[in-house]
């Protein structure tokens, strides 16, 4: 899969985009939201001066409706390891959005969730151009599946909903400006052929904290913890079994 920053952990100004417009402005496009679709893929349009994904997105009615995503030029899709062959008509996909500012069904690529397993960001900032990271770190962000309390010496066990936790397991990442625009960025693993494992991860960006999922079945087990009340200070510890 090839993706951007899916979500905030934290309020942030940055501005993600998949494509640097020589031809036109990121005014059309309202960068203060992000807006995840997933779909069919009908079309991906491999051509100059920029590629579009056209996907077909289930509606309320039991229909589907067909929107347009911009992404970058082909030759600079190919320096962030895209290919023409990439998407098929009849893939699944869920893109993350910039969406069009008039309400149109269309938008600026932000993330992708491909068949590959791979992972890579785009992120584009004005400070980038003179003070751009060389590196980043991803960390795991694990669900919490259980909790261990103690009342009066007796032990009690119980299930957990909605509770995440920052682990110190983490991943680097290398960086990269994208293109011939400075400002844009390209942020990858150093290891070209690393895969995620699926499950959730965040990263920090000159201050900026964001989140992503990679889809499919959790089979790490950083990605699940047990907690236990203990003096207090919460415990925690990789689940014993998924």
């Amino acid at each position: 899969m090839r993706t951007g920053l899916a979500g905030c952990l934290a309020a942030a100004a940055l501005a993600l985009a998949g494509t640097a417009f020589a031809h036109h402005s990121f005014a059309m496009f309202d960068q203060s939201k992000q807006l995840p679709l997933t779909g069919t893929v009908r079309e991906f349009q491999w051509t100059n001066p920029h590629a579009f994904i056209h996907i077909d997105v289930p509606n309320a009615g039991g229909g589907s409706e067909l929107w347009k995503i911009e992404l970058n030029s082909p030759n600079n899709l190919k320096r962030q390891g895209w290919k023409s062959s990439e998407l098929k008509p009849g893939d699944k996909v869920t893109v993350v959005i910039n969406p069009l500012r008039d309400g149109t069904k269309g938008g600026l690529f932000v993330t992708a969730t491909l068949p590959d397993g791979k992972v890579q960001f785009v992120a584009y900032r004005r400070d980038f151009k003179n003070n751009a990271p060389d590196r980043v770190t991803v960390r795991v962000v694990a669900r919490v599946m259980q909790n261990l309390s103690f009342d009066k010496g007796k032990a009690s066990t119980a299930s957990v909903e909605g509770s995440w936790a920052v682990r110190s397991k983490s991943y680097q990442m290398r960086v990269a400006p994208m293109g011939d625009n400075p400002e844009m960025i390209v942020i990858e693993p150093e290891n070209a052929d690393f895969v995620f494992p699926a499950g959730r991860y965040a990263m920090v960006l000159q201050g900026a904290a964001y989140d992503f999922n990679i889809a499919g079945p959790i089979t790490d087990m950083a990605q699940c913890l047990e907690r236990t009340e203990a003096l207090d200070v919460p415990i925690y510890s990789e689940c014993r079994s998924k």
